[in-house]
């Protein structure tokens, strides 16, 4: 308040509430956003998860099969398919640590894709989604 000869009134608001909310506005509307990005990159780390794990089993079922290295035919195809809505650039890569394709051994497909952030583009361009799914090769 300020007072002029004896009287004392009110300063009139020259927009301040109009700066206050500009200045608070872009880091509300950047934490909402940030919050939906990482929804997004959870969501594609838990698909990327579920499609090793599914990857890993149609490997062992292939495997067991299919004998040599003929399981292979159509593989890519099948990560293109399993990969492809998660991700556009994808690498499925195949290991066995027992050595063999013998029933009971293990199977481990390792799944790398890139993300490409949905809400904020351009502000962390070549994240990494790793997932690694392990399966038993099982009798035919």
């Amino acid at each position: 308040m300020a007072c002029y000869a004896a009287k004392c009134a009110p300063l009139p608001s020259r927009g301040q509430a109009l700066v206050e909310f500009a200045l608070v506005v872009p880091i509300i509307l950047f934490l909402f956003l940030a919050m939906a990005e990482a929804a997004f990159l959870f969501s594609d780390r838990h698909l990327a998860q579920r499609a090793a794990d599914v990857l890993a089993d149609s490997a062992a079922e292939r495997m067991a099969s299919q004998p040599g290295e003929s399981w292979r035919v159509g593989w890519d195809a099948l990560v293109d398919e399993e990969v492809t809505n998660i991700c556009a650039d994808h690498r499925a890569d195949v290991t066995f640590p027992d050595e063999t394709h013998n029933p009971g051994d293990r199977v481990v497909v390792e799944l790398r894709c890139e993300y490409v952030p949905l809400v904020t583009k351009g502000l962390w361009p070549g994240l990494v989604i790793k997932a690694r799914g392990e399966a038993v090769v099982r009798a035919p």
